[in-house]
């Protein structure tokens, strides 16, 4: 009996089961209450909003979950500096905790939660499971970490980006002084293209060491390094084949900076991608997603259902409109 419940315990821990609870793609993913943090200097997981997170449930004594290291620690190495952090969730004690990392060094953050709240709330039942929490806090995947599309992260660690941009457009109402309120206001509105203008005017009306000179420099250093930072997440989608993304990223570069000769050039590159006939039907197949998702959350399951199915059916089988739709649809 003993060699049976054995055997059936080691079966449970090797298939990752399916949640048992549906969580729905795109709604808040349920927080992780810590009572410890292992491997960190970070003193509370709410440390880490804004970022991308994967938190994989598991187990120290559990070798499917040891297995999933280097994979991990690959995905940290790509895309950790870009805003990216995995977060480990445990039950197991402190003292044992400790021991796993310091014989594994491993490079994750553990979180320990004794009571299994957080597991439960995501609704997985063995280990190892992982979930991927966007840079909003809703939640983007769920599943074996092992199986998680690289494409996917990317697209998540796009958002980190464009608030990183929005980061640096803020740095720059704050620095301007009150005697540049139209300036602040136009940056607080987006108008980022007729702020730079502006402020390329004030400096020309500036003596070359003009105190204030400094002041507008740096703001315009800061849209400078806005603009890169919308401009580089734009070319990085279009390289990487994600049209709709580079669309998307090109389509803000053109409204916030127009008047600009970069939003005049992001205009022109955008509206190239969407002549593409390849690129149309993808836009298309995403619209065609977006209903469904709006059905759903009309509770509208049966004609979501349908639409679902129709997408897959239509789509080429491993391409991102394919995983999208089947994920869903498996949520259903």
């Amino acid at each position: 009996m003993r060699t049976r419940a054995f055997i059936a315990t080691v079966a449970l821990t090797i298939v990752t089961a399916a949640p048992a609870q549906t969580l729905f793609i795109g709604a808040p993913a349920p927080k992780v209450e810590a009572r410890h943090l292992v491997n960190t200097k970070i003193r509370s997981l709410d440390e880490l909003r804004g970022r991308v997170i994967l938190y994989e449930f598991f187990a120290t004594w559990c070798g499917p979950s040891r297995a999933t290291l280097p994979k991990l620690h690959q995905l940290l190495k790509s895309y950790g500096e870009k805003g990216f952090s995995v977060v480990g969730v445990t039950r197991e004690a402190l003292p044992q905790v400790d021991l796993w990392v310091r014989s594994n060094q491993t490079r994750i953050i553990v979180a320990v939660e004794p009571t299994g709240k957080s597991q439960q709330a995501y609704g997985f039942r063995a280990t190892p499971s992982c979930a991927l929490v966007g840079p909003e806090g809703k939640l983007l995947w769920t599943g074996h970490p092992n199986r998680l599309d690289n494409k996917l992260l990317e697209r998540a660690l796009l958002a980190v980006a464009r608030r990183s941009s929005t980061r640096q457009r803020i740095e720059v109402v704050i620095a301007l002084s009150k005697r540049h309120a139209a300036i602040r206001t136009a940056i607080a509105k987006g108008r980022l293209g007729d702020a730079w203008t502006a402020l390329e005017a004030a400096l020309a009306g500036l003596g070359r060491f003009a105190k204030e000179r400094v002041e507008l420099d740096e703001a315009v250093r800061r849209l400078r390094s806005a603009l890169d930072l919308e401009l580089k997440a734009a070319a990085t989608a279009e390289e990487r084949g994600r049209y709709a993304d580079a669309i998307a990223a090109l389509g803000l570069v053109a409204h916030h900076y127009r008047g600009r000769p970069e939003a005049v050039g992001a205009a022109t590159r955008r509206d190239a991608l969407i002549a593409k006939p390849e690129i149309a039907a993808e836009i298309e197949i995403g619209r065609t997603i977006l209903k469904a998702i709006h059905l759903i959350e009309q509770n509208k399951k049966d004609e979501a259902r349908r639409v679902l199915e129709q997408v897959v059916e239509g789509s080429n089988r491993g391409t991102r409109e394919w995983v999208r739709a089947t994920q869903l649809l498996k949520d259903l």
